[in-house]
């Protein structure tokens, strides 16, 4: 039963991965934008301080 339920069909493994991609994609895209934002905040408050 356990060794059943490891070994995943081909089609259920696809559906999987296929759930898995576009949810990847978005958290990666927020990421990005979270440390893009972050890195200018950091510019503005260096430009500032240098003033």
């Amino acid at each position: 039963m356990k060794r059943e339920k490891e070994i995943l069909p081909a089609s259920e493994l696809n559906r999987t991965v296929s759930g898995m991609v576009p949810a990847a994609r978005r958290s990666f895209v927020l990421l990005y934008t979270v440390v893009s934002l972050l890195c200018l905040l950091l510019s503005i408050f260096a430009a500032t301080a240098f003033i």
